[in-house]
């Protein structure tokens, strides 16, 4: 079975932002529903990549989208970037 052509640029997306924004932390890559892939970002102090009411997550989850869809034979699918169960907790305030 080939690697995923997908992961490689999700995780390069999302390793830049947190590059850019001097985020130290790790990117694991897992597979997601219906077949779209998670980017799991893990670190100490991930507050500037989560941003306020997770905004800068929303923009590099749709770069990362975009980045994942421009492969050759590329396509349409889910791309979730969480930080340190950020999506989890915020879903759980939510309900």
């Amino acid at each position: 079975m080939s690697e995923d052509p997908g992961r490689s640029p999700l995780k390069d997306v999302v390793e830049a932002a947190l590059e850019g924004l001097g985020v130290v932390a790790t990117v694991e890559i897992d597979d997601g529903e219906e077949g779209g892939l998670v980017a799991r970002i893990e670190g100490d102090d991930l507050d500037a990549i989560i941003g306020r009411d997770g905004e800068v997550l929303d923009a590099v989850q749709l770069l990362a989208a975009q980045a994942v869809r421009r492969q050759p034979g590329g396509e349409r699918r889910g791309v979730l970037v969480d930080a340190g169960g950020y999506r989890a907790r915020r879903a759980e305030l939510l309900a």
